[in-house]
């Protein structure tokens, strides 16, 4: 039994010998020269309103894991552009009010490091506000949806929302 598990295990290691190779992996990636490691892939936008996700992630509609498959095929760390009411600002960024039955705020935005100052001194609370940013997570107990790599872009136009 022992001969026959050493020579199993010395075939195995033969095959994955010879099947590694010294030649780099070339093309196909997003890295340097077509690199595959280590490489961001291109931002990728969902044309989603908040007013669509809001009933689906953050109300109890549907279960945890259909919800939770869900967010992972279709949203997860793919891109928003939404407008919203800055709320207040927090040490990383600032919070978002969605909707106008909102008391507090639906969004919060993880604003890049080199953008923060700017962003408090530019803007207030209160202020409606374009902005972009990558969805992170969702907290359907406190009823907020997690963006992180955010940018204010800009103050919106009024008629942009109902807030």
């Amino acid at each position: 039994m022992a001969r026959r598990t050493s020579l199993v295990a010395c075939a195995l290691l033969a095959a994955l010998a010879g099947a590694c190779s010294e030649k780099p992996i070339k093309g196909g990636g997003a890295g340097k020269d077509g690199g595959t490691f280590g490489a961001e892939a291109a931002p990728e936008f969902v044309d989603v309103d908040f007013a669509y996700l809001h009933p689906i992630f953050l109300r109890h509609k549907i279960g945890q894991g259909p919800k939770a498959a869900l967010w992972a095929e279709r949203y997860h760390r793919r891109w928003v552009r939404w407008t919203g009411r800055i709320r207040s600002f927090t040490p990383n960024g600032i919070t978002v009010r969605q909707l106008p039955v909102t008391t507090t705020f639906d969004v919060s935005l993880w604003i890049n490091n080199a953008e923060r100052d700017e962003v408090r001194a530019k803007f207030h609370v209160g202020d409606i506000v374009t902005y972009v940013g990558r969805l992170d997570s969702y907290d359907d107990i406190w009823r907020t949806i997690y963006l992180v790599n955010g940018s204010v872009l800009g103050l919106a136009p009024m008629q942009d929302m109902g807030l």
